[in-house]
């Protein structure tokens, strides 16, 4: 039989080798998207560009949403979340016998125990069905009438200059309906018979919890409005009966004057309404 004091150095050493997922996995994940055909425009939440196939560095406990798109193709959008994974498990085991609770707080804070998912990201491009455009689809009056169109309906804020066309739910509206403006920042699925009272009620909340002012909310959206210190934003979240689309307008603003000083998405902001209400609408569905 083996002495145990010539095993405990190996046992020991097996240990160190599985046991801080900060060392051995890093805080970052590399997250490929691929699409069929390549060459789609990627966009995510968080600011990268790039075009398929391509890789982003991201912090492991990011979430966000990746926008693909291409021109004669349906836009498509996938939620990325941060789960913890096996080898990450394995390596919260490890500290916990090593460094106990402190190193678990550490891969925890990095976000070294977790891994990006989907990754990688694979998607099938569907082509675009044409359809004739009508004047009510394009926003203008009737026939032989030069006038331009009527104004979007009160307390709908200006385009914004970096604002970009996707086709969503806002296309189907008619003219004199509520029409977000911005960029579009997040997809949010709703389950099935979600009566649109309570998910009104339920964005209405979470924008509340996270001290964002209530404009206005009828009609199948909401308005939330914020300004902090040097930044505001306004948020504009449309629904129906499938889902939730997110709009986005934010500035760099002069502390003093309060003037808006250049365009600036306030990503950590929008993420944590994001986060908070696919929190409240996956409490919400379990009820149902």
């Amino acid at each position: 039989m083996i002495p145990l004091q010539r095993l405990l150095p190996a046992f020991v050493a097996l240990l160190l080798i599985s046991g801080c997922a900060s060392v051995t996995r890093g805080t970052k994940d590399t997250l490929v998207v691929e699409s069929d055909p390549a060459g789609a425009e990627v966009r995510l939440s968080t600011g990268g560009i790039g075009k398929t196939p391509t890789s982003f560095q991201l912090p492991r406990k990011k979430t966000l949403e990746v926008y693909i798109e291409k021109e004669g193709y349906e836009p498509l959008t996938v939620h990325v979340s941060s789960q913890i994974s096996g080898t990450g498990a394995v390596g919260m085991a490890g500290n916990v016998l090593i460094g106990g609770l402190i190193g678990v707080g550490v891969d925890s804070w990095t976000g070294a125990s977790k891994d990006l998912r989907p990754n990688p990201i694979k998607v099938t491009m569907v082509p675009r069905k044409k359809e004739a455009k009508s004047d009510q689809a394009a926003g203008l009056v009737a026939a032989g009438d030069n006038k331009p169109a009527e104004p979007a309906a009160v307390g709908a804020p200006e385009v914004a200059a970096n604002a970009t066309p996707t086709k969503s739910i806002a296309d189907s509206f008619l003219p004199d309906a509520f029409k977000p403006t911005g960029t579009q920042v997040g997809t949010l699925r709703l389950a099935k018979g979600m009566d649109s009272i309570r998910v009104q009620e339920i964005i209405s909340g979470v924008l509340l919890a996270r001290e964002w002012e209530v404009k206005e909310k009828a009609n199948g959206h909401v308005v939330g409005h914020i300004k902090q210190r040097s930044s505001e934003a306004i948020l504009a979240l449309v629904f129906d009966a499938e889902k939730i689309e997110l709009y986005c307008e934010g500035w760099k603003i002069d502390k003093k004057t309060g003037a808006h000083l250049k365009p600036d998405l306030p990503d950590s902001w929008i993420e944590n309404i994001r986060e908070d209400l696919t929190e409240r609408l996956a409490q919400v569905s379990t009820t149902h």
